[in-house]
């Protein structure tokens, strides 16, 4: 089994590396280095979007967490979770079209929420850019080391590596890779995974029922009411991050920017949900049938000690149960939830080497959009955004480090909520900007909206899991550490909002 992993790693590295020459041919500018001269066709973008979002951390363990903690509640509000992305979209996309739609802009929205409110204070304007690039840079980094610690945990016993070096070699591949190819190898390689996802998924299908018939499963997960419902903090955070994940998220702004055309985008979303929505299922079916069937069947000798945390794990063992499991039914999967860590990692790095130099060295050179660079100093710009993104692979081995020790990544569920909250300290500002603007704060507002979205969001996320490894009842009005947990990105956003709501009162009084 290992030599037919080791096979297909070989075949997936070959066909990416035979497209990096027609990459360097887009690289010629830093608008095709990251946004692929906004020529990003609709089934590009349709692969970028599902293969972004069908990640290891922030999709399949997740919604398998869920499906093992909740059962069928758990995936029906997970996949309520993927429609409010769709409608939420859809419903903003008129207010940022223009921007979109503008060649002449980065394509960011640190540059968009710097503009749309740079009339209220023009001072502050640079400002707002900094800041928000700087979070979503800090938390899409936070967000590969999950994705690729998971990957490391789940393939390091197929191919029998120290997860150390497995971690190390993975990293230092894919920044490599991401920093020469930029935007266009994104797109390539997202579609080769989205085809190796769907093989991989397919092929779990038999093995779950193997165990037991669909059917069954209502034994531990019973259809009713009480399934359905599981608890209003789960319910709210979860709907929260569907609302406003697209919103905020860089990486879908920067596809979308990346095909200047606002209404294709909105096919392009329903395309997505119904195609998410299908992995969903199957990947919420694994948690209920390990809790089901392939937990209980483990025992202390199978070394399993996920206790349904991440399912994936134990579909791993399942060898162990059945001896006759053939290959394809392993390795095919295990391809497959590398693909999706290393398409996940490989666009969160060129969104933040986008950002870095989009954004941050723009506001360093006063300039306002990346075009505005000489022709003779894009190389230089091009070479500085490489670096950077190979450079943020030591950050991410640094901090995996960290996190390791401390056992931070221990709890993919906890995590998810750590990494992936920061970004909603974007989102307060973002739902003023579909307001006219006689609603809109100052822009001191907004600087200061997201400073204090960032702190809330790492300060009582990292306090709440502290919490939860020494208690596990309520502390406050009922909920439990993990209750508050999953309530990080609510916590984010109406912290950020708080502080624009005071602002627009005490304008009005005065």
């Amino acid at each position: 089994m290992e030599l037919y992993f080791e096979i297909g790693l070989a075949l997936l590295a070959i066909v990416c590396l035979i497209d990096l020459p027609f990459a360097l041919k887009d690289n010629n500018s830093l608008y095709g280095y990251f946004l692929k001269s906004g020529k990003l066709k609709l089934p590009g973008f349709v692969a970028a979007i599902l293969s972004a979002n069908i990640s290891i951390g922030n999709f399949i363990v997740f919604v398998a967490g869920w499906g093992y903690l909740f059962g069928w509640g758990g995936i029906l509000w997970f996949i309520v979770n993927l429609a409010l992305n769709t409608v939420a979209y859809i419903w903003f996309v008129p207010a940022f079209s223009s921007y979109i739609e503008d060649s002449n802009n980065s394509g960011t929205i640190h540059e968009y929420l710097s503009t749309k409110f740079a009339s209220k204070d023009s001072a502050f304007s640079s400002k707002i850019r900094l800041v928000a690039s700087a979070t979503t840079i800090f938390g899409l980094l936070l967000a590969i080391v999950f994705e690729i610690h998971l990957a490391t945990i789940l393939i390091a016993p197929v191919l029998k590596l120290d997860p150390v070096y497995l971690f190390l070699i993975l990293t230092a591949l894919i920044c490599v890779y991401s920093a020469i190819g930029g935007f266009h190898t994104l797109i390539f390689t997202d579609m080769v995974q989205s085809f190796v996802m769907i093989a991989g998924t397919i092929a779990i299908i038999p093995i779950l029922l193997s165990f037991g018939d669909i059917s069954q499963l209502h034994v531990r997960y019973p259809f009713n009411f009480n399934s359905i419902n599981i608890g209003w903090p789960s319910i709210l955070g979860i709907c929260v991050i569907g609302s406003g994940w697209f919103l905020v998220a860089m990486d879908q702004w920067q596809r979308t920017c990346a095909m200047r055309d606002s209404s294709r985008t909105k096919t392009g979303m329903l395309w997505y949900f119904f195609s998410i929505s299908l992995f969903a299922i199957v990947y919420g079916l694994i948690g209920m049938y390990d809790g089901s069937y392939i937990l209980p069947a483990l025992n202390a000798a199978h070394i399993s000690n996920s206790s349904g945390s991440n399912p994936l794990v134990d579909y791993f063992l399942v060898p162990k149960i059945h001896n006759n499991v053939h290959w394809v039914f392993i390795v095919l999967p295990g391809l497959a939830f590398l693909a999706a860590a290393m398409s996940t990692a490989n666009t969160f790095l060129i969104v933040s080497g986008h950002s870095f130099v989009s954004d941050l060295l723009m506001v360093i050179a006063k300039k306002n959009t990346i075009h505005e660079i000489d022709k003779k100093n894009e190389s230089t710009y091009i070479s500085i955004a490489r670096s950077v993104i190979t450079g943020m692979g030591v950050f991410v081995i640094l901090v995996w480090v960290v996190f390791n020790v401390t056992g931070l990544l221990n709890d993919p569920l906890s995590f998810f909520f750590i990494a992936y909250s920061i970004q909603f300290a974007l989102l307060a500002p973002m739902v003023f900007s579909r307001l006219s603007a006689s609603y809109h704060p100052s822009a001191k507002a907004i600087y200061y909206s997201i400073i204090v979205g960032v702190l809330m969001s790492v300060g009582s996320s990292i306090s709440f899991w502290i919490l939860g490894q020494y208690r596990h009842d309520a502390i406050f009005i009922g909920l439990t550490p993990f209750d508050w947990l999953s309530l990080t990105p609510v916590i984010t956003w109406l912290s950020g909002m708080l502080v624009l709501l005071i602002s627009n009162v005490r304008r009005t009084v005065k």
